[in-house]
């Protein structure tokens, strides 16, 4: 499953691809994180556990990437 294409090439991989590589490495990629190439999809991407300082929990990435979190308290604590 994936949503529409985005708008180029640069924008795939300096901002999307790049979003979910640094969440890569703050938590765990469970699903996708690939694209379709030369049409600039990207497959429905869920990472887990990712940091709460990580820069892809604090901006809006893309809509087919998605973070998934368990927090103790409301607080996230």
């Amino acid at each position: 499953m994936a949503h529409g294409p985005l708008v180029d090439f640069v924008y795939l991989s300096s901002k999307v691809l790049g979003y979910v590589a640094e969440g890569e490495e703050s938590g765990n990629l469970a699903l996708g994180g690939e694209f379709e190439p030369g049409i600039f999809i990207i497959k429905l991407t869920m990472l887990t556990n990712t940091e709460e300082d990580a820069r892809i929990m604090k901006d809006k990435v893309f809509d087919s990437v998605v973070n998934i979190n368990v927090f103790d308290t409301e607080k996230g604590h």
